[in-house]
């Protein structure tokens, strides 16, 4: 993958800011923190993503597919707008957890991790938010569900980021009758009078 930074068109990027991470963060903070530090790649199809030894860096999909890889197995697929393992840059992990290959030519665009760290540092609100989201496959489900029943996604980001984990055995004395309860994992056991049932 070149270091060179290639010509990319005005839509892509809009379309970029709109879909992407970046469309959580202010035109201001993208302007004077993350634009300079901006740096866009091409990849032919069948090539390895070249990537930071840890995970340091945020790279997203700007154009393109790239498949995700457990030793020869993929196990998923990363499409326009979407960040590779952005799990990993926003938990600082020691190392990624598969290998890049793009499916097709593709444009990958990359900045400093530590930026959206220290976009979480001036709003602790969207940095909740985004580590429950890349975090919990659940949190993900129950975003969608949001958009399904008329959610915009400020409505859907302030409900998500006002979550709050409580203990099983407290379960019953901590939830309302009009609460909202997401079994993020294991098995949940519901009984009322008209019966019960169990979710996963």
């Amino acid at each position: 993958m070149e270091p060179a930074r290639p010509k990319t068109s005005k839509s892509e990027f809009d379309y970029l800011f709109k879909r992407s991470v970046l469309s959580h963060f202010s035109p201001a903070f993208i302007k004077t923190q993350i634009l300079p530090k901006l740096k866009v790649s091409r990849v032919a199809a069948g090539e390895m993503i070249e990537r930071s030894e840890v995970p340091d860096t945020v790279y997203i999909v700007l154009k393109g597919r790239v498949g995700l890889f457990s030793t020869e197995h993929q196990v998923g697929v990363v499409e326009d707008g979407r960040a590779l393992e952005l799990n990993r840059v926003v938990e600082s992990a020691e190392q990624w957890s598969f290998s890049w290959r793009a499916l097709t030519p593709c444009s990958i665009v990359r900045f400093p991790g530590a930026i959206l760290h220290r976009g979480f540092s001036k709003d602790r609100e969207l940095g909740t938010y985004l580590r429950r989201m890349v975090g919990s496959r659940a949190i993900q489900r129950f975003k969608h569900d949001l958009g399904l029943i008329g959610f915009s996604g400020l409505e859907a980001r302030a409900t998500i980021t006002h979550l709050h984990e409580i203990d099983n055995g407290k379960l019953s004395r901590q939830v309302p009758k009009d609460g909202i309860v997401i079994v993020n994992s294991g098995e949940l056991e519901v009984v009322s009078e008209t019966g019960s049932g169990s979710y996963r």
